[in-house]
């Protein structure tokens, strides 16, 4: 068995009994908006939930890890580790780090909470499974970590000012 992520969070076990937390906020959160709560609880099963204490640094910047963050409850701010101030700051259904899942690469940024925190991962190797094991579950989320990443690029070609060459 490898090594679990997050080895500085206390981990508190499967999603299962947070479904109705991820349902909650499910309508606005990119990750989960368009699945049923049949396909939000089947999910939980393959997520795990990590508690941080307020200063916690959850994932370094330049990291390589392999897994995705969905905040359950909580806030945390994004920090780029070259600047004073913060990116973002971050709360219940934020996606973080999905670039990292699919590609392992590292981090562009430091995550760390700013309250409490209670955040879901999602491993590239659990994702693996949940293809295997339900496909039509899999193949939607997939499709929703792409729509993820196509607003993230665009996004960022608008900010640019490129919008007109894409």
């Amino acid at each position: 068995m490898h090594e679990r992520p997050l080895a500085q969070l206390e981990h508190l076990g499967d999603a299962v009994r947070y479904a109705d937390r991820l349902l909650d906020f499910a309508p606005s959160c990119q990750l989960l908006e368009n699945l049923s709560g049949t396909e939000v609880r089947l999910l939980a099963r393959y997520l795990e939930i990590y508690r941080a204490q307020s200063g916690t640094e959850v994932v370094r910047q330049e990291a390589p890890d392999d897994f995705l963050l969905l905040v359950v409850e909580g806030e945390a701010i994004l920090r780029d580790d070259g600047r004073e101030s913060a990116l973002a700051s971050v709360g219940p259904g934020a996606v973080l780090g999905e670039m990292s899942l699919i590609d392992g690469a590292p981090r562009r940024a430091s995550c760390i909470a700013q309250q409490p925190l209670l955040v879901a991962v999602l491993e590239r190797e659990s994702l693996a499974r949940m293809i295997v094991e339900h496909p039509g579950l899999g193949a939607k989320l997939m499709m929703h970590l792409v729509i993820i990443l196509a607003r993230r690029v665009r996004g960022i070609g608008e900010h640019a000012g490129l919008i007109g060459m894409l």
